[in-house]
């Protein structure tokens, strides 16, 4: 039988991996992965949203709240003794007086504090549609945050169970913005996605924990960079190129941002997409993958410097990649078809390292 979390102590928690054991404490209702995260330890996480299976361990000792039993990484073969670290928290300890899960990956290294993820009250401050089914949203924060290019946060929205990611659309300033800014593509029957297409979602109250995420652009990679973007994923390629292109990146180094879309209304206005073309320079290329066949883009839509091409995300990145393959550095981002798709070409056409692919997996 659970036991209310407003009745409960902080648990110290053992997360053991092939590397090490991470340990930490989680005050009652944290989910595991928010705790080990805030307090610097060094646990694997991609989604953090009950999605990619990454974080899945196994309780030793000790019991945990399931707090989103109907997660997707469960799958359809859930253990009693499964635990997702981003979808459970600390019920109590076992022996030793200390709640003990396994899994694979856990190092137990200790963040310093600057770059640790923390909770901040979010309140909607606009919603402005930029597409079919496609919004800009702007959120005001309680203090100040940094994040890297490529980060996300985790969402809370009030009367819906578990935290939602959605990636930052805009590197955030050296010196820290109280706003943050995401582009989020309508999920049928999602209920974060339908509150923020609500009418009444402007000034409503929101949780989010971040910065998270490891896709990030590092200013000092020293690669050409190409960057295949579909649905809400447009979010981590403007984030990524825009945080390459304010760095001066395209003035040394070659780029490319494929955007895939299925027909023009799904971004009706390519304005901010023309604006970091004439930012970036001759160094960045930009291109819009329409998918639907036939589509002929309406007038005035295209901009300077940002090409239209007809196909799939995955064929026009090989198209445009034209055998320039070394020294390249790739993100992905978008519905999972899309991703494994691009996956495929990047691995066996252009024979990319694994670890030259940085993936926004969370969808």
């Amino acid at each position: 039988m659970l036991t209310s979390a407003a009745n409960r102590q902080a648990v110290t928690v053992n997360v053991t991996g092939r590397s090490g054991t991470a340990t930490f404490t989680a005050a009652p209702g944290e989910t595991l992965l928010e705790a080990a995260l805030r307090q610097g330890a060094d646990v694997p996480y991609s989604c953090g949203s009950g999605s990619c299976g990454l974080c899945k361990a196994r309780v030793i000792s000790g019991r945990v709240e399931t707090l989103w039993p109907e997660a997707p990484a469960y799958g359809k073969k859930h253990r009693a003794d499964d635990a997702l670290l981003c979808q459970c928290a600390a019920e109590a300890p076992g022996n030793h007086g200390t709640l003990e899960l396994t899994l694979g990956g856990a190092s137990g290294a200790i963040s310093p504090p600057g770059t640790r993820p923390g909770r901040f009250d979010a309140r909607v401050l606009r919603i402005d549609p930029i597409g079919d089914d496609l919004i800009e949203v702007e959120l005001g924060l309680d203090r100040p945050i940094r994040y890297a290019a490529g980060q996300f946060g985790l969402f809370y929205f009030p009367g819906i169970v578990g935290g939602r990611a959605f990636s930052f659309a805009a590197p955030s300033p050296d010196t820290g913005s109280d706003r943050v800014l995401l582009v989020v593509k309508r999920k049928l029957g999602g209920p974060a996605t339908e509150f923020l297409f609500a009418r009444n979602a402007p000034g409503s109250r929101l949780e989010m924990f971040g910065p998270l995420g490891h896709a990030i652009f590092d200013p000092g990679c020293g690669r050409d960079l190409i960057c295949v973007a579909g649905g809400s994923g447009l979010s981590f390629g403007l984030s990524v190129m825009g945080g390459a292109t304010l760095a001066g990146h395209f003035s040394t180094h070659r780029g490319i941002l494929v955007v895939g879309l299925r027909r023009p209304s799904d971004l009706a206005s390519l304005a901010r997409l023309g604006a970091m073309a004439e930012t970036a320079g001759p160094g960045l290329r930009i291109i819009i993958a329409l998918s639907d066949e036939g589509t002929v883009p309406p007038e005035g839509w295209t901009v300077p410097g940002v090409e239209v091409m007809q196909g799939f995300a995955h064929d026009v990145m090989h198209t445009a990649m034209a055998g320039h393959h070394a020294n390249l550095m790739a993100y992905v981002a978008g519905p999972p078809p899309m991703i494994q798709a691009v996956q495929r070409v990047l691995l066996l056409e252009a024979k990319l390292p694994a670890g030259n692919i940085l993936c926004d997996t969370f969808y």
